[in-house]
């Protein structure tokens, strides 16, 4: 678990902050498995019943991860009220927390093999993560130990024409790539989250103490965008598969973008505001610890400091599949 000085394992919430190193890889995965879904062409039509197939559980996949994410970030703000946190940090959290859902520019260059490619690369990604699904389970009183229902839902998928593994193989350096994909994704959503909770404090008025605030944020998440598009880049023109496949995978590449539908003024604290980005802050420089990228653009002491909270450092993650929050 995060080393802040907590007992986490004496807690409920333990089991969500688990399940929030999974959620990377579902969301991610379901971006993969939708345009998976969209390169598809079956050898008697047009592929839209096995599409159709794919994208349903995509948006499953996507949800999902969602809550877990959600829910993580809530609980580890709850738990650490006994460090000092305001308790209004969990519920701007829980309501300004990003709820994006897929969207490409321009029609899908059909290619099955670039539909196999994603596919794979989604059940990859999904599957590593569901021994953290059941270890998390043992925390949340049983009733939530769904890795079998997603394990049989994985090996229906993989049982489709859709499922056979690509040729050349998924590798190594591709799965890298895509790892890496999907934790700037959830620091890019992670960050606007921060930006829309500061920005919409109080009244809002143009060169205001709000906009200045989240101007900061706004320009991270922007940095956090660009570092998922070039990982996503990485993975599309990797050299180990076939060259014909790289204009379908960027034809389907999501370009949605981080969005809180529940964008309302609020007159929170500056130490529950500054509370939330403080247990995002903690969050980003754990799944950037996964990825061993140096570089983290957030001044995370400082963050911490304006929430009132000493925390111990983040320590290092071996690797975002096998991390123990």
């Amino acid at each position: 678990m995060i080393d802040i000085g907590i007992d986490w394992e004496a807690h409920y919430g333990s089991g969500w902050i688990k399940r929030f190193s999974a959620a990377p890889a579902f969301e991610a995965g379901a971006s993969l498995l939708r345009g998976a879904g969209l390169l598809w062409i079956g050898r008697y039509g047009q592929g839209r019943v096995v599409g159709t197939s794919a994208s349903n559980l995509a948006s499953q996949m996507r949800d999902l991860g969602e809550h877990w994410r959600a829910a993580g970030l809530r609980w580890t703000a709850t738990l650490l009220s006994e460090r000092g946190l305001d308790g209004d940090s969990a519920y701007l959290l829980h309501k300004f927390h990003d709820r994006r859902r897929y969207q490409c520019e321009g029609a899908p260059h059909k290619h099955p093999n670039a539909a196999r490619r994603l596919t794979q690369a989604a059940l990859v990604m999904a599957s590593d993560r569901l021994e953290i699904i059941r270890a998390s389970s043992k925390r949340l009183g049983g009733t939530h130990n769904d890795a079998d229902l997603w394990e049989d839902r994985f090996e229906t998928m993989g049982e489709t024409a859709l499922g056979t593994p690509p040729h050349p193989p998924f590798s190594a350096s591709e799965q890298q790539a895509l790892e890496r994909y999907a934790i700037y994704r959830t620091c890019e959503g992670l960050t606007h989250t921060a930006a829309g909770i500061i920005g919409a404090r109080g009244e809002f008025q143009s060169g205001g103490k709000t906009e200045k605030a989240s101007k900061p944020w706004y320009e991270i998440t922007d940095h956090f965008t660009k570092k998922a598009k070039c990982a996503y880049e990485a993975f599309a023109h990797d050299a180990s598969h076939d060259p014909s496949e790289h204009v379908p995978l960027m034809s389907v590449f999501d370009t949605s973008i981080p969005y809180s539908e529940f964008y309302e003024r609020h007159y929170s604290s500056d130490a529950a505001v500054y509370g939330a980005a403080a247990v995002i802050a903690l969050y980003v420089g754990l799944l950037l610890a996964a990825a061993n990228d140096e570089e983290n653009p957030l001044d995370t002491r400082n963050t911490f400091k304006k929430a009132g909270l000493d925390l111990t450092p983040v320590r290092r993650q071996r690797a975002l599949p096998a991390a123990d929050l």
